[in-house]
């Protein structure tokens, strides 16, 4: 979903040293809060912490369903097939989960079912939603960013 052009987009922020994406050696084996992923980001000596979820649903003729994969492709023929992703995000302080500030994207795609041979052409039109909500998703990254520099500069 993430490509390295939406990094670097990011990179490019003011008064951002760098960027550093939390892998699974920081991470404890049961991530259950945002204190276990603020310890990891303290690890690497980060100040904020940028936490974004996707959350994708499917909606045929109408109806909305949990992930498609329940779904079969019999039960989709000759209908029209929704699916929607949002992107949230949530900058965070490293030291005290203080939060500054909340971003949002959201992308939809229709598709007619009857052009799909596999649940993999669905899952591509999943993928594509998912791609396309979190590039949809920097430029409101860039601007809360920009609110926060603002508002932090002229405090301090």
């Amino acid at each position: 979903m993430e490509s390295q052009s939406d990094f670097d987009k990011l990179l490019a922020l003011p008064q951002l040293q760098g960027i550093a994406p939390l892998n699974s050696i920081l991470l404890p084996e049961n991530l259950d809060s945002i204190k276990s992923l603020r310890e990891a980001a303290a690890r690497l000596k980060a100040d904020i912490l940028v936490i974004y979820t996707f959350n994708t649903s499917f909606h045929v003729a109408g109806q909305r369903y949990a992930p498609l994969n329940v779904i079969s492709l019999g039960f989709l023929k000759n209908k029209e097939v929704s699916v929607t992703t949002t992107v949230s995000a949530a900058f965070f302080d490293v030291r005290t989960e203080y939060l500054y500030g909340l971003s949002e994207a959201t992308d939809t795609k229709n598709k007619h079912s009857s052009i799909w041979s596999s649940s993999a052409d669905v899952d591509d039109l999943r993928l594509a939603t998912e791609k396309q909500a979190f590039a949809k998703l920097i430029p409101e990254l860039e601007k809360t960013w920009a609110g926060i520099v603002k508002h932090y500069s002229n405090n301090h």
